[in-house]
């Protein structure tokens, strides 16, 4: 994934369009292979955010600081 790739140079530009796929395909068709995007989204930005469980609630916040809304999943959310 290319914004995977730029978090190496440039994680000002990755991580909004991490976030936005990350929130954009969270109710898309698994089916069509967009599970697999938004999984790679969410572990590039637990690695760059340096969280080591995959909570998605716990990038609620570093998110907000980038203008992404994540919501908020029931307790023990996941991939």
């Amino acid at each position: 994934m290319a914004a995977g790739q730029v978090m190496a140079w440039a994680p000002d530009k990755a991580i909004p369009v991490l976030g936005k796929l990350v929130v954009e395909w969270l109710r898309k068709d698994p089916r069509k292979g967009y599970v697999a995007v938004r999984t790679e989204a969410k572990a590039r930005l637990y690695d760059h955010f340096g969280i080591k469980d995959f909570d998605q609630n716990k990038l609620i916040e570093p998110l907000k600081a980038f203008g992404i809304n994540l919501p908020r999943q029931p307790e023990g959310g996941s991939f």
